[in-house]
């Protein structure tokens, strides 16, 4: 029997695999493996899950007779902290030395906010290998096609080296691979160790706030709240 992943062991590994492939051209399916393996276990991410669009279980049960295939939807995940779905796409670049790559085109993005447009989804993440930036018509397309739920981009490599050296968390059956938030109604509520509640506590603030962030609240402009 294979004995579970260590969280961050995961982290190394997916810095590992960043390394190698960062500098070279690449169709991003790599990415996608990182994300649905390390998203979990990056703390100010606010994941109990991150599963393949192919692989998500409760994918026919949301979206009966959507093909197997992927749509523009590469991985969906799960808050921890209220269970809300995020649609997630991933797009990598070969890196140059200061760690940037080419801009990500409106075209590249077309297909992934027509999928997410759905109301099901609390968020819409485009998560990027690293320092990569919108081209303008992206970054329009981001923010216009739904001005409550614009696109996060998401810099996956910034995230784990954050991350990464940090003390291993004490383990919390809370945030173990099993808890499933699609395990059934009748499951027993699983206790959360007090640094599990701390670390859910400050992702959900973070992204509270960056919600506001994007927002016309206040009547400012997007982005100046």
């Amino acid at each position: 029997m294979t004995s579970p992943a260590i969280p961050q062991d995961i982290i190394t590994d997916s810095l590992a695999a960043l390394a190698e492939k960062n500098p070279h051209p690449t169709d991003g399916k790599w990415l996608e493996g990182i994300t649905v393996a390390a998203g979990p276990h990056l703390r100010d991410w606010d994941i109990a899950q991150c599963w393949d669009w192919a692989d998500w279980p409760a994918r026919e049960a949301h979206f009966p007779g959507v093909k197997k295939p992927d749509i523009g939807i590469d991985a969906v995940a799960v808050r921890r902290s209220d269970g809300g779905y995020i649609a997630i796409q991933c797009k990598a670049r070969q890196l140059d030395a200061a760690g940037r790559g080419a801009n990500i085109s409106k075209d590249e993005l077309d297909k992934f906010v027509a999928a997410s447009a759905n109301q099901f989804w609390a968020e819409r993440w485009l998560v990027t290998n690293g320092d990569n930036r919108l081209s303008d018509g992206a970054r329009e397309l981001a923010f216009i096609s739904d001005p409550q739920r614009p696109l996060k981009l998401i810099n996956i490599h910034a995230d784990l080296l954050a991350q990464h050296g940090a003390a291993a968390p004490e383990p919390c059956p809370h945030c173990a691979p099993d808890a499933s938030p699609d395990a059934g109604v009748d499951a027993e509520p699983l206790r959360q160790t007090r640094q599990c509640m701390q670390d859910e506590a400050v992702a959900q603030s973070v992204r509270i706030l960056r919600e506001h962030a994007q927002s016309g609240s206040g009547g400012l402009p997007v982005g100046q709240a």
